[in-house]
């Protein structure tokens, strides 16, 4: 019953490394990892421009998802989770990020939503979930299926307590019903967090010992930065800043940088994300 949930399986032959790993650190805050990368915003701030052009919305945000989905269908490693010191692949990609709600008082009123991505989506099709997701959720009094379960634990105040830790106790034991992780911000093959929307620097975020995040992506504000190019010259290039917070349990250093390489490759030439990529990986078929 333990080694299945409904959001993934217990990866077994793992080295006796990764076994105990879990035991020495066994919480998500215990395990993160923080790490900067320097996107260059060229390519991607072009390439949305030429798509724009062609009446077709793309936003970087979008660019950013379809690129680290992409890697996960390759190399699904950066996929999994850990539960009560057990290391699961998840059967599934989900994706969470912040919505603010558009309202006249500017209460600055925000919810979270998530997208279910295909292994296969190509940049349009991620580009339209995100879309979607933002427009369904931007009207003000609108109520997703986190807002609704929120609600619910909420509507017997004193209980919130007890209904949150009986929740925490069906995750440790992979009990808790597939529909309340599909509308769990918790349950997420990784959080992204737009801080330059707000005009605001990108932070370290911590991953959540609640659920499964076990990567936290953070854009930040555009800067402009000196950087040298292989002959010394040196050049002024646009950044964006991005802080990556990982869960250092669930794969090797070496395949967390696997990862991030296949991620930044992408970045740099988003329309090879256009098409679906030629294999995926078995484990997410």
């Amino acid at each position: 019953m333990f080694g299945r949930r409904a959001d993934g399986k217990v990866i077994k032959g793992l080295s006796g490394f990764f076994k105990i790993v879990p035991y020495i650190m066994p919480t998500r805050v215990d395990a993160t990892n923080y790490s900067d990368v320097d996107l260059d915003c060229r390519p991607i701030s072009q390439y949305v421009r030429e798509k724009a052009a062609e009446g077709i919305n793309i936003s970087f945000m979008s660019v950013l998802i379809a690129a680290y989905v992409r890697s996960i269908a390759e190399k699904p490693d950066i996929n999994r989770f850990v539960v009560n010191k057990r290391i699961y692949a998840r059967n599934h990609i989900a994706v969470c990020f912040v919505v603010l709600k558009a309202d006249g008082n500017q209460t600055g009123e925000e919810t979270v939503v998530k997208i279910l991505c295909d292994p296969k989506d190509t940049v349009f099709e991620i580009a339209e979930k995100v879309n979607k997701a933002i427009d369904d959720n931007r009207k003000a009094g609108s109520n997703n299926a986190t807002d609704k379960l929120v609600n619910l634990i909420f509507r017997i105040p004193f209980l919130a307590g007890f209904l949150v830790g009986f929740l925490k106790l069906l995750d440790r034991y992979g009990l808790l019903p597939r529909a309340v992780i599909n509308a769990s911000p918790f349950h997420t093959s990784m959080f992204i967090t737009n801080m330059a929307s707000i005009k605001m620097n990108s932070i370290y975020h911590h991953c959540y010992n609640f659920g499964t995040t076990s990567v936290f992506i953070s854009m930040g504000t555009k800067i402009k930065k000196e950087s040298i190019r292989h002959d010394g010259g040196r050049v002024i290039r646009q950044i964006m800043p991005l802080k990556v917070s990982t869960d250092e349990r669930i794969c090797s250093g070496a395949a967390y940088a696997h990862h991030f390489y296949n991620f930044q490759k992408y970045l740099a030439n988003p329309v090879v994300l256009e098409t679906p990529p030629e294999t995926v990986n078995k484990d997410l078929k």
